[in-house]
């Protein structure tokens, strides 16, 4: 499970090496400067972080990379960070949990942040899981409205706690199919800038809940739910 918060500023809560290791596993040296990705890049991702977007006394900042300085402080709230590989290829109707992370074979599916063997936890349940798509994700025009549910890509179902992101690199084609009075568009492909222009609009599927501002777009998607289609 993530590390304890830190209980405010300054720290009123103690933090043991054991405790990171407990999370992160052991580096080789068992030092706090081995837990520093070394210009690790995924897919559109770069200097990737052991663990990113609320570590710290803060709960807002990421472990440092490279040769920046790291200390105890900064492993507040981090959690194991497992990045799943929508990056490699194009594909057709994914189930990011049963497809990728439940794959025998980490290569093309999964990445288990500053694991050396690519180690899935036993559950997700306090970790942050993260679908990093950069490349086309299709479905299938389908013949019937029960049919809406073959969707290009399903979140899955993951353990209670899971911080689940999804993650959409510029250039990025998500596309489904709908039926109904919206048959202009019975083949829409969305990229990300477009996103929030038509989920305004009436009769579309309903595609995230929040969006955070990053260099890449960042969507929190409804957990266990179809993501990219109707409900």
């Amino acid at each position: 499970m993530a590390i304890k918060a830190s209980g405010g500023n300054p720290p009123q809560n103690s933090l043991s090496f054991t405790e990171i290791e407990a999370e992160f596993g052991q580096n080789n040296s068992r030092s706090l400067g081995d837990y520093r990705m070394n210009n690790l890049n995924i897919g559109a991702l770069t200097e990737v972080s052991l663990s990113r977007d609320g570590c710290g006394i803060s709960a807002d900042s990421d472990i440092p990379v490279d040769s920046q300085t790291i200390k105890f402080s900064d492993f507040y709230s981090a959690k194991q960070n497992i990045i799943l590989d929508f990056h490699t290829s194009n594909q057709n109707r994914v189930n990011a949990k049963n497809d990728k992370y439940n794959a025998s074979s980490a290569s093309g599916n999964y990445i288990v942040v500053g694991s050396p063997g690519n180690v899935k936890p036993s559950s997700t349940s306090g970790k942050k899981v993260i679908i990093h798509v950069t490349k086309i994700i299709g479905s299938e025009k389908p013949a019937t409205v029960a049919a809406m549910a073959k969707v290009a890509l399903r979140t899955g179902d993951w353990n209670s706690g899971t911080e689940l992101l999804v993650e959409v690199a510029g250039g990025t084609v998500i596309c489904w199919h709908i039926l109904g009075p919206m048959a202009a568009y019975s083949s829409v492909h969305f990229w990300p800038q477009q996103f929030y222009q038509h989920n305004q609009r009436p009769g579309l599927p309903h595609l995230f809940l929040h969006l955070r501002h990053r260099s890449h777009c960042l969507w929190r998607p409804p957990a266990s739910e179809i993501f990219w289609g109707r409900r």
